[in-house]
């Protein structure tokens, strides 16, 4: 069984339990406001001005929860998509756990604060980085290279060649221009995939073929080499998302106006034509 390091889906767990705990924070400051507004009314003298006070405050709240309701379908949705991405990733680590007891598996790898790296393997053959997807359907790709998931666009290739490309940059940063290429894997669990080449540097994967795709495209590791990739990435995953911070983008220039035309010189009139004298008789 593979070494493991961290539990899979952890960080879309915890995106998860961020969302649940904004919705709670939402919902009891609603609950607070209309009773902190009933019992002013229960326990002041009773007046029409009081009670108008109290209903008009109970308005208000009520009319602030009607406007946050779609902020809160929203926040609703994004946590079951975490938790949606979070299991497919339990799923896709456990199918990893099946390689020996060479190989290493860091899951939900951060290399900076805002994102994850699903799972990134070290072993015999090679270096990996993995994503996955949780989507059902149909996988496939356009005739012009564009992957298409259940005929709908998306840019995971994109996504998961960045990512390989951003732990070779780390890795690099820290042991110098000896580090192997960082192969993309996108895992994706419960499709059906209807592209079985290589979408250019980027393999596909079903769940059930994910080992065999991994076994069949080794590239060879030394030991010596596994070690220091190892210790390289378990360095990173404690330290990397609280060092990094990605560069800020400097501001476009503004347009500058174009310089003002020079003046038109008018062009110099013709010179006059002097007629040729008349030859003699």
């Amino acid at each position: 069984m593979a070494k493991l390091h961290g539990i899979p889906g952890r960080y879309g767990r915890g995106q998860a339990r961020k969302q649940f705990r904004r919705m709670f924070l939402i919902l009891a400051l609603s609950v607070l406001l209309v009773g902190f507004a009933a019992g002013f009314y229960y326990s002041a003298p009773k007046s029409f001005l009081l009670l108008g006070v109290t209903v008009g405050a109970s308005g208000i709240v009520w009319l602030v929860v009607t406007k946050l309701e779609p902020l809160m379908d929203e926040m609703a949705d994004e946590r079951l998509r975490q938790l949606k991405g979070a299991e497919a990733e339990r799923l896709v680590g456990w199918l990893l756990m099946g390689l020996d007891d060479t190989w290493h598996l860091f899951n939900s790898l951060q290399l900076e604060e805002a994102r994850d790296i699903d799972h990134v393997l070290v072993g015999p053959g090679g270096l990996w980085a993995v994503s996955t997807k949780s989507h059902r359907g149909t996988l496939a790709v356009s005739p012009t290279g564009q992957l298409l998931c259940n005929r709908t666009p998306e840019k995971w290739l994109g996504d998961v060649k960045f990512q390989a490309r951003a732990v070779n940059e780390r890795l690099r940063a820290l042991l110098g221009s000896d580090v192997p290429f960082c192969q993309p894997l996108l895992a994706v669990p419960f499709m059906y995939v209807d592209c079985r080449a290589p979408q250019g540097p980027v393999y596909i994967a079903h769940k059930e073929e994910l080992i065999d795709v991994i076994e069949r495209n080794r590239r060879p590791l030394k030991a010596a080499q596994i070690k220091r990739l190892v210790e390289a990435l378990d360095m990173l995953d404690k330290t990397a998302k609280r060092l990094y911070r990605a560069p800020e983008r400097e501001p476009a220039p503004a347009p500058q106006a174009p310089p003002p035309a020079a003046p038109a010189i008018p062009a110099a009139p013709p010179p006059p034509v002097t007629p040729a004298p008349a030859d003699a008789p």
